[in-house]
């Protein structure tokens, strides 16, 4: 038995001054102790071996120094050094063994068993790697993560077997008095295959069976002999992971060539977040899904799909930090969680009409001069005379916002709980929207933390204080520009034109965009950018396939065919989504598989 199998095997078995306070070394540098993205510019969980931006023997490290990137990535379209595709092939590269995250694991159960919301709670909160928070090196299972899917898995097991009606949804047979040997059979094979993705081998099923005939045998009744089965199922790796073997045989002697059930699973999760249905399973027994025109024809059936939405929201609740919001505190006193969640679903509704009304690109998006907001936002965003629950599209001020990046649930991600913090700001923009890498603080900076000045200050005066150090400039020189682009806008999103009775001096430059004068002006910079569309294709590739498009020459290659095929369908997002399943990584698996 090889390597991976045994690990399977062994799996199965078992204030503004305030805000200057918290940063550390060069202004504004708070580290993030907590796992959460967004929390400053160099976090320390997971440190630097996490990020995209990582060194490699390839050299494919992309790092800014005085604002000019160097390295293995995408620059405004084009990539310095690295691998590059010939006859329009790349190598797959790495394809690591991937958990269910938590919402797909949730969605995964709910397929199963219906609304498991309840039960699911308990499942902690998974620690997100930076810049993208699936990378599958990051999903491990620690103690309590382990604990919460067996308690689930038991409590699922329980209530699917707890009377008549229930067992009855898992087969009628099992309703009826005194199930049969055959019954049993029936129902461990069907809820596994469903659980599992795929059919089960003769030996799975003759050991999920032999579990069920020596509860059986042991004095359990049929309800609680097959509550073991479910538990033992819940919790196998084959669930709880995304299995991928593949079928040893490949168009190219350098590749394997998933089977047909793995592929429906990797479309499934692509576009719904969620196990295969019935049409996928369809397509695989069928074969249509061994060639890439099958998996073209079935990726476009998923797109049009309204669950596809809950696929595309999954990813910029990632890529945007969104799932933070929830847990945000601020002292101003017209802010509350709650409102922080409906900024949340306010960028996701904007979203969903770009994308899949409007059929917008990705320039479009970040530039956008509408939003939908409801009564309770709509002051935030600057919006009179809206009342309700019900979401409207408006059309913004011009001269003050306008599409992604300045939504409040955006600009609020980062900031400290009553002041901004531009570095923050600058640094999810440097790293990404422009997958511009910021090293960590060089070493012996000591924390400089200046007295507070008398008189009205404004954050941009104070900050650039913070950072006088000249050790700290190199990194902080275009972040930091970036971030004061941005400071017309508050600590929860809203606009303002002075600070301390002061005018807020948002005109900045940044290498590579020039003078630039306030948000409006950025954004309309930025979604000029060739390097902003290369970056963007990049960091939605990661998420789609849980890993860094840094690490070898192989994932380089896929990073520039990925923005080359970005660029050829006009950058629209749709067309993104189903270039992806037509290149080499989606399509099969590096000939040593080696998990």
């Amino acid at each position: 038995m090889g390597t991976g199998k045994r690990r399977l095997r062994d799996l199965q078995r078992g204030g503004l001054f305030a805000a200057l306070v918290l940063a550390s070394g060069c202004g504004g540098q708070a580290r993030n102790s907590g796992g959460h993205e967004g929390e400053g510019p160099h976090e320390s969980s997971g440190g630097a071996a996490n990020r995209a931006g990582t060194s490699s023997s390839d050299g494919g490290s992309l790092a800014t120094v005085g604002g000019s990137a160097v390295g293995g990535s995408a620059v405004g379209g084009s990539a310095q050094g690295g691998a590059t595709a010939t006859n329009g092939t790349c190598a797959p590269g790495r394809a690591p063994l991937r958990r269910l995250t938590r919402a797909e694991y949730i969605s995964s159960l709910t397929t199963l068993f219906g609304d498991v919301a309840d039960v699911a709670a308990q499942l902690p909160e998974e620690a997100r790697s930076f810049p993208i928070g699936n990378w599958a090196e990051n999903q491990s299972v620690g103690p309590e993560q382990a604990a919460a899917y067996a308690r689930i898995a038991k409590q699922l097991a329980e209530r699917a077997t707890r009377d008549s009606e229930a067992l009855g949804k898992l087969s009628p047979c099992a309703a009826r008095q005194n199930p049969d040997r055959a019954c049993a059979q029936s129902i461990i094979e069907t809820l596994a295959s469903n659980a599992y993705r795929r059919a089960l081998t003769e030996q799975e099923l003759d050991e999920l069976f032999a579990l069920h005939t020596a509860a059986s045998t042991s004095g359990a009744t049929f309800a609680q002999a097959t509550a073991a089965v479910i538990r033992a199922i819940l919790q196998a790796p084959d669930f709880l992971y995304r299995v991928e073997w593949g079928t040893g045989t490949g168009p190219r002697p350098d590749v394997r060539r998933l089977s047909g059930d793995e592929m429906a699973s990797r479309l499934s999760y692509l576009f719904w977040g969620t196990t295969p249905d019935e049409g996928l399973r369809k397509a695989a027994r069928s074969g249509a899904l061994n060639e890439p025109k099958g998996i073209a024809r079935e990726a476009e059936r998923l797109l049009d799909d309204p669950r596809s939405r809950a696929g595309l929201a999954a990813f910029f609740d990632d890529f945007l930090a969104l799932y933070q919001l929830p847990e945000l505190s601020r002292t101003d006193p017209d802010y509350s969680p709650e409102l922080g969640t409906s900024l949340g679903r306010a960028t996701q509704r904007f979203l969903e009409a770009q994308i899949f009304d409007k059929n917008a690109s990705w320039p479009e998006v970040l530039t956008a001069d509408k939003a939908f907001v409801n009564g309770q936002v709509a002051s935030v965003f600057g919006v009179a005379g809206i009342t309700g629950d019900e979401w409207q599209e408006v059309k913004l001020d011009p001269t003050q916002r306008r599409g992604l990046l300045t939504q409040p649930s955006v600009l609020m991600i980062g900031q400290t709980s009553d002041s901004t913090n531009p570095s923050r700001r600058g640094y999810r923009i440097m790293e990404k929207v422009l997958c511009r890498h910021v090293p960590p603080d060089p070493p012996g900076v000591p924390p400089t933390i200046p007295a507070p000045p008398s008189g009205p200050v404004t954050t941009r005066q104070i900050w650039a204080l913070a950072i006088s150090n000249p050790s700290c400039l190199p990194c902080h020189r275009d972040m930091d520009q970036l971030g004061f682009a941005l400071e017309n806008f508050d600590a929860i999103g809203r606009y303002r034109s002075q600070q301390q009775g002061l005018s807020i001096d948002a005109s900045v430059e940044v290498t590579g965009l020039g003078p630039t004068n306030g948000p409006v002006e950025l954004v309309n910079q930025l979604a000029s950018l060739p390097e902003t569309q290369a970056c963007f294709a990049t960091r939605f590739t990661e998420f789609s396939l849980g890993k860094s498009l840094l690490d070898n020459p192989a994932d380089t290659c896929l990073s520039q065919d990925i923005a080359r095929r970005f660029e050829a369908g006009g950058f629209n997002l749709r067309r993104l989504l189903l270039d992806l399943t037509q290149t080499d990584a989606f399509l099969y698996l590096p000939k040593d598989r080696g998990i």
